[in-house]
């Protein structure tokens, strides 16, 4: 997303990008700050005259240590409407929350037009969280594919089939099996009721037996 948008910079001129961090690939178009420091983040959004904080993923956050650090400010956001992202940006004024799956130059769009709002002082509200807003439950399950196949293309979705064809029957029934005893012995080595017998020789017996395993 990040790359499509610095090629959409090359032809317009409403926005000045910059990268806090550093991407996989040169970036034309595109101010990159390099490796920095959590407690210099604040610094670089100043020093960097961030006007918005945009987050791009395609893909789902838990919590999302980068939006804690933005939340610290009283900049404009504006992120996708998957993981944690809605709920955590519930009624947040001069945010707006954008369906994850629009293309490059609609979110272009999306952007100038709330910079539009924000500059003209129109107070903008991110919707309420009313408890299950993504579009997809199941992220993984309905959509993740899909995003790779756009990513490395059918040849990298058709080497994942092959890999998982060539485990045979037997293969997975051993690893469930080694699974499903590592997870015991994991739980026996917690548990209150044997902390009276633990021993160094009882967690080295216990080590041997994960390695044996694994």
């Amino acid at each position: 997303m990040i790359d499509d948008l610095s090629k959409l910079k090359s032809s317009k001129s409403d926005f000045n990008f910059c990268l806090i961090g550093y991407a996989y690939k040169p970036l034309k178009h595109i101010k990159v700050s390099g490796e920095y420091q959590e407690k210099d983040v604040i610094d670089l959004l100043r020093d960097n005259s961030i006007g918005m904080i945009l987050f791009p993923g395609k893909w789902p956050e838990t919590y999302s240590y980068t939006l804690s650090l933005a939340l610290q400010t009283d900049i404009p956001i504006v992120s996708p409407n998957i993981g944690s992202f809605p709920e955590r940006l519930s009624g947040r004024k001069n945010t707006t929350v954008y369906s994850y799956d629009i293309s490059s130059h609609e979110l272009f769009l999306r952007l100038s037009e709330f910079a539009e709002e924000v500059n003209a002082n129109n107070d903008v509200y991110a919707s309420v969280y009313n408890g299950n807003s993504d579009p997809c439950v199941d992220f993984y399950e309905c959509e993740y594919i899909s995003i790779i196949e756009e990513t490395i293309g059918m040849e990298g979705i058709e080497f994942l089939d092959v890999a998982q064809q060539k485990i045979s029957p037997q293969e997975n029934k051993n690893g469930f099996v080694k699974t499903s005893v590592r997870n015991i012995l994991w739980r026996l080595s917690w548990s209150p009721y044997l902390r009276f017998i633990r021993s160094p020789q009882l967690n080295r017996l216990r080590s041997l037996v994960l390695k044996a395993l694994s």
